[in-house]
């Protein structure tokens, strides 16, 4: 048995008894096992050649979500991002960027778009929104959700150019708005 001596200015029996209850502590009654923390286990999302504005949109919130919910961290990120694309995809990227493994998020998320995505001109969107009446199938809902994705595609955007400021207008709702009152009123399309 230890003992432990007592001597000096400002010693007294706690003081002592103190260093002892640590030790005593630590080894008696070990702390937990910390619960590890719970890593999400997600389906990473995916991209392939030839999808529209609206998938490629949809696809970027999905990654961003992914990215949060894995913790993927800086170092593996650009390759987690790559192998999100399909085979095709990614020998296209191989085949475009000649090896530059060492690419950040950003540049990879450029090079990506610039091979997978068809770009429209905002008169096709426009015209796609002008005829998404016609897929009104299920609930109003979805639907509203259909007509929100194409009216962000289509630049409803527009600059005032004046001496003071540059004003940017968005009249993207006032369009939404305007184009889902039409499909109320017209209540054969609606289901």
């Amino acid at each position: 048995m230890t003992e432990i001596e007592m001597s000096g200015p400002g010693w007294t029996f706690a003081t002592a008894l103190a260093p002892a209850l640590q030790i005593h502590r630590r080894t008696v009654h070990p702390p937990l096992a910390q619960p590890s923390t719970h890593k999400l286990k997600l389906d990473p999302p995916t991209i392939s050649t030839g999808c529209d504005p609206d998938q490629w949109s949809a696809f970027t919130r999905q990654w961003k979500m992914y990215k949060t919910g894995m913790a993927i961290t800086d170092n593996v990120l650009p390759t987690a991002l790559f192998y999100c694309c399909d085979t095709n995809l990614r020998t296209d990227i191989m085949r475009d960027l000649q090896g530059d493994a060492s690419m950040i998020e950003t540049d990879l998320l450029k090079a990506i778009k610039r091979l997978a995505v068809k770009e429209e001109s905002t008169l096709v969107q426009r015209i796609k929104l002008n005829r998404i009446f016609n897929q009104l199938l299920s609930n109003i809902r979805t639907f509203l959700a259909s007509l929100i994705g194409q009216a962000s595609l289509c630049q409803y955007k527009a600059t005032c150019k004046d001496l003071i400021s540059n004003h940017k207008l968005d009249y993207i709702d006032e369009i939404i708005k305007d184009n889902f009152s039409e499909i109320i009123a017209d209540s054969r399309n609606y289901v």
